[in-house]
């Protein structure tokens, strides 16, 4: 499954952080991030993969995106 999140301006993404506050949740073992300044986009720019039990990332981009797509992969079954 993925988000889709639309940002109210273009922006240069510096750090992605994630926290799970849920107690009795399990974790997602990834989340994919990519990036777009169009939507819908056929091409999404990669800004990286965060895995358990990594929190946050610093992709190594400058380009404007305003749309963030996330992919998520939970734990194996």
């Amino acid at each position: 499954p993925f988000l889709i999140i639309n940002l109210s301006d273009d922006i240069v993404v510096e750090a992605i952080e994630v926290s799970n506050h849920e107690d009795f949740s399990e974790s997602l073992m990834e989340i994919h991030v990519e990036g777009s300044i169009d939507y819908p986009s056929s091409k999404w720019l990669n800004l990286g993969v965060l895995s358990y039990p990594s929190t946050s990332l610093s992709p190594w981009t400058e380009k404007m995106i305003r749309y963030i797509k996330l992919t998520l992969r939970g734990p194996p079954n």
